[in-house]
């Protein structure tokens, strides 16, 4: 994933990673699958703190229609107002 290399290979800060994305979001030439997700996901992650790739989780268990989401990163998914699964 995009977010991943710019964070891990090119030591990108979050918002520096959000930036990107919405870019990317907002081109309308580039094809992509889950555009809707991720400019949501985007939001979610500005508005909460937390990094994209826990947001895009977050959005995409919305839309699959899971009642809930286990994770260890109880506190990160908690900001986000996702529904723990008791562990």
């Amino acid at each position: 994933m995009i977010a991943w290399t710019l964070k891990k290979a090119y030591k990108k800060s979050g918002e520096e990673i959000l930036d990107l994305l919405s870019s990317l979001v907002s081109t309308s030439w580039l094809d992509m699958t889950d555009r809707d997700l991720v400019e949501e996901a985007v939001n979610i992650a500005r508005i909460s703190g937390q990094d994209f790739a826990d947001a895009y989780v977050h959005v995409n268990s919305k839309k699959a229609g899971a009642d809930s989401i286990a994770t260890f990163k109880r506190k990160h998914f908690d900001k986000m107002g996702s529904v723990l699964l008791d562990l």
